[in-house]
């Protein structure tokens, strides 16, 4: 049986700028790379009220959280 546990659950949020459709990118400088903002999906919390949560904490950004635009899975 699966150990869930070690399953990762993430929402990530794009967010650009209509002006000139700029994407707001978070960048690791140790491991150089980007990735969009956002975070972890608590067990039994659905992952809109994540992305929302995550972005009031690590950007102190308060939105509106659209519909989902893509899902993948990687091991």
């Amino acid at each position: 049986m699966a150990d869930y546990r070690q399953i990762e659950l993430l929402a990530r949020a794009l967010l650009r700028r209509p002006s000139d459709n700029a994407v707001l990118l978070c960048r690791n400088v140790a491991k150089a790379y980007h990735y969009l903002p956002g975070g972890h999906v608590e067990f039994d919390e659905a992952a809109a009220c994540a992305l929302a949560r995550e972005c009031i904490e690590e950007m102190a950004l308060t939105l509106t959280v659209g519909p989902l635009l893509a899902v993948a899975e990687v091991r």
